[in-house]
């Protein structure tokens, strides 16, 4: 694989650690699958597998604390613009030199 010759735009760095943030924290807060499986055996278990069991109200916890962006979309769409447009340039100046 090559090396790139430069960095990305720090501008397009940003914009990606903006638009996966919240499903970066999500991640990192859900904990393992065993963890989770053993919600859903006991919720199960209990009767409680609703909105009132413990695997929900903890999924529900962590989504509500990390809302996926309203505008994420857009962000997304923002991502891949400035992308094109960064090859764009990087073909123009490799043609022309």
């Amino acid at each position: 694989m090559a090396i790139p010759d430069q960095l990305p735009d720090p501008i397009i760095i940003e914009k990606i650690e903006q638009a996966n943030s919240w499903r970066n924290e999500r991640m990192n807060l859900y904990g393992q699958w065993g963890d989770q499986l053993d919600k859903l055996w006991h919720d199960i278990e209990n009767g409680t597998l609703d909105k009132e069991g413990s695997w929900f109200k903890a999924i529900k916890e962590i989504k509500d604390g990390n809302p996926k962006p309203s505008n994420l979309e857009e962000l997304e769409q923002e991502i891949e613009d400035l992308i094109t447009a960064e090859r764009d340039r990087d073909r123009r100046f490799k043609h022309e030199g």
